[in-house]
């Protein structure tokens, strides 16, 4: 067999492979993963994936979403993805069908690029193969694969490896494009811990190539031939994703992430009792079956911690590993070699210890180090990512290693002898799989929640309070894989978790980003974090939620604070033994209203202050950090009475823009109950109006007496601007491939 078909065979055999791993996908299961709160596949990815699947088959782009968290700005949350290929592609689809898809697509991309970058290496078809399994198949891979973006980053890292060897190997200009490219998906795949990770192991691979290169040329002309590669790739890549970085770092300025503590930063370190677990992956027990009994701050969390890629990989990486080390010292007769001791394998055993070595985070001083000599550093948890690094090297060596032996075996053996190391490898990763990857009937999904027939008949605008991420839920306790697991989540899904509620188009005070490491806006997040674990004042909870037009709280409490009574309760059934409350709280403000009076307070925590005072009343004063035109005097009159003389009315509420009609006697503030963001225009009558920030968070608008029409746009200069560079980026690719065809076109044709 020719080798081009020999090579499309084993393409198409691993493009195959993860429909055997997930199989049930194809029968109307949806592939599940749970983590200890929740599950960030289903409470975070998949609400995402409903906000992108209808705003696109809108021919809309997601930019504000009014459901999540007062008011969100969608697409600045760069786990969204919006702009990454392959879920813009499956946004045309279910959310149901576009989170299997992505995942299979996952671990498709893992194994092609990395077959590809093995065949680069010299490896054979067979070590290719096995290389590309074992690496897409990891712990990485099948624990990690609840971080959908985090992992579609990942699968893409091979082909960064891909492109600087060709480029280094070949120098030609059109791997410098791919790489931009390549990098570009990276970013708009949207976890940024991994790209930039992934871009700091790029960028030790360009010095490895480059020294090597000169090993082999004796040319010096590599070195800015390098520095080419390197500043126009990045070039591109920075130019193309301004549409995403752009807003993104609008968002990020405005939550906690820049002032992430120390203490945060080396939370949850490689414990290296773990090394056991390469062995035998759930040693310590598996969160899948509620197992797992390690304390998380000593021992690190399960999934974070797991290495696992096959025993065979392992204890042939170990094999290459103790040969090249004996062979430090001697000369390198052949750089290039298949077989020999190459620089290549010395990279890798670089790249694995040095990868192992960050991982164990406050373990030792190297990573702290690098969180204040490495700009940026310093705002990604969990460092145990980097094993991604560390597998894939020790795949890289293991590939190698089994080419070695392979080569020492005779013919009339060699076969069997593969296909018994691909049957092992296959049904070793197969059975680690198994135990810890899930699937319940999307049908299952598909059901209304018990409470959403209730709110369902609500009139005006209000928000829910779901409580339930808080507490003790069933994947903790059961895990995700037993039908004892599957019934409870079902049944907890009830409690309309927050972001599920984007589903069925109900407003919520929260989400689930700003509990699990998201970015959530900083005052919001501070706001919930005092009602939470702050607030001692049971009168203050109900007054201060209804602030914010939260008329409907979820929790499986029994009670909240007074005037939040408890309407309705349901039983989930078997699988579920606690009760699920539905109470209503009887302070809520309307979304829109308007206030007679203001106070001015400039100081950021002064103004929380006063909002969390028990004396503070909404309804009368909205607290202002600008001045307004003009300050009202004093109000002395019946509120009720005010309230009835001043009507306000929505008439449209949209995602990036609501109407409100005020029929006011006299100067005041009309007051909206959504997250004041940048980016957000007002005008009142047709003229240019401005927004306040009011009451810690939200926007108010200065009104006059008259018939008033005001209009509130979302208009994000961020995006606006990212919008423009990344087209002029595109423009400015596509005309210089064009010239340069021409170019070739006419050397052609002279000749």
């Amino acid at each position: 067999m020719k080798r081009w078909a020999i090579n499309t065979t084993a393409l198409i055999f691993l493009a195959l492979l993860p429909l055997l791993f997930f199989y049930k996908a194809f029968f109307g299961y949806l592939i599940i993963s749970g983590d200890f709160s929740g599950s960030d596949l289903l409470d975070l990815h998949l609400p995402f994936k409903q906000i992108l699947h209808e705003r696109i088959s809108d021919n809309m782009l997601p930019l504000w979403d009014p459901d999540l968290s007062l008011g969100f700005p969608v697409l600045a949350e760069s786990q969204t993805g919006i702009f990454y290929p392959v879920n813009f592609v499956f946004a045309y689809v279910s959310p149901y069908i576009a989170l299997n898809g992505s995942i299979i697509a996952v671990f498709i991309i893992s194994l092609l690029s990395t077959f590809w970058y093995l065949r680069l290496l010299g490896r054979s078809i067979a070590a290719s193969l096995f290389g590309s399994i074992a690496f897409s198949f990891s712990a990485f891979y099948i624990t990690r694969f609840k971080h959908i973006n985090m992992v579609h980053v990942a699968s893409m890292f091979p082909l960064l490896f891909c492109m600087t060897r060709s480029f280094f190997e070949g120098q030609k200009l059109r791997y410098l494009l791919f790489t931009g490219f390549i990098l570009a998906f990276m970013i708009f795949a949207g976890h940024a811990q991994m790209a930039f990770y992934s871009i700091l192991i790029f960028l030790t691979y360009v010095v490895f190539e480059c020294i090597r290169v000169f090993l082999l040329t004796k040319k010096a002309v590599i070195v800015p031939l390098a520095a080419v590669y390197v500043v126009n790739s990045f070039t591109i890549a920075v130019g193309l994703t301004a549409i995403q970085t752009l807003p993104s770092l609008e968002l990020l300025g405005l939550t906690e992430r820049p002032t992430y503590a120390e203490t945060i930063l080396t939370a949850y370190p490689f414990s290296p009792k773990h090394l056991i677990t390469l062995f035998s992956p759930y040693y310590f027990g598996n969160p899948a079956i509620a197992t797992y009994r390690e304390n998380v701050v000593s021992g690190g969390i399960f999934w974070e911690n797991s290495s696992y890629f096959g025993i065979i990989p392992l204890f042939l990486a170990l094999f290459w590993i103790v040969r090249i080390i004996t062979m430090l010292g001697k000369k390198i007769i052949n750089p290039r070699g298949k077989h020999s001791m190459d620089l290549v394998s010395y990279y890798f055993l670089f790249l694995a210890f040095i990868s192992f070595v960050i991982i164990l985070g406050r373990n030792t001083p190297v990573f702290l180090a690098l969180t204040k000599l490495i700009p940026l550093f310093n705002l990604f948890r969990f460092p145990t990512r980097l094993n991604l690094f560390l597998i894939f090297s020790l795949v890289v060596l293991s590939a190698t290693a089994l080419d070695f032996l392979l080569a020492k075996i005779s013919q009339k053996y060699k076969s069997a002898l593969i296909a018994i190391i691909f049957t092992v490898l296959i049904f070793d990763l197969y059975v680690f799989a198994n135990a810890y990857v899930s699937f319940i009937p999307i049908g299952d999904f598909l059901k209304n929640p018990a409470p959403l027939a209730a709110l369902s008949k609500e009139k005006e605008a209000f928000r829910i309070y779901s409580m339930t991420q808080y507490g003790e839920g069933p994947y903790r306790s059961l895990g995700w894989v037993s039908q004892d697991a599957h019934g409870a989540i079902s049944a907890f899904r009830q409690s309309i978790p927050p972001n599920n509620n984007v589903f069925y188009h109900i407003a919520s005070f929260t989400d689930r980003a700003w509990f699990e490491g998201g970015l959530g806006i900083k005052r919001r997040t501070r706001l919930e974090k005092f009602l939470l674990s702050e607030n001692q004042n049971t009168a203050l909870t109900g007054k201060l939620l209804g602030l914010f037009n939260v008329k409907y709280i979820l929790s499986f409490r029994d009670s909240i604070g007074i005037e939040i009574n408890k309407i309705k309760d349901y039983d989930l059934g078997k699988s579920y033994a606690g009760k699920l409350n539905l109470f209503e709280n009887y302070q809520n403000l309307p979304r829109a209203f308007f206030v007679p009076e203001a106070n001015i307070i400039k100081d950021e925590e002064s103004v929380f202050t006063a909002i969390t005072d028990i004396n503070f009343l909404p309804n009368r004063t909205v607290i202002l950090e600008d001045k307004p035109k003009k300050l009202p005097p004093e109000f002395s009159g019946v509120l009720d009475e005010f309230h009835k003389q001043n009507p306000v009315k929505i008439i449209s509420y949209k995602q990036e823009e609501v109407i409100i009609e005020a029929d006011i006697k006299q100067h005041g503030f009309l007051v909206l109950s959504d997250t004041d963001y940048p980016g957000w225009n007002a005008s009142v009558n047709g003229k240019e109006a401005r927004i306040l920030k009011a009451d810690y968070l939200i926007r108010a608008v200065e009104l006059f007496p008259g018939k008033n029409k005001v209009v509130m746009k979302y208009d994000p200069f961020s995006f606006k601007l990212g919008a423009l560079v990344s087209s002029t980026t595109a423009f400015l690719i596509i005309a210089s491939v064009l010239l340069y065809c021409l170019y070739r076109l006419a050397l052609i044709i002279r000749r």
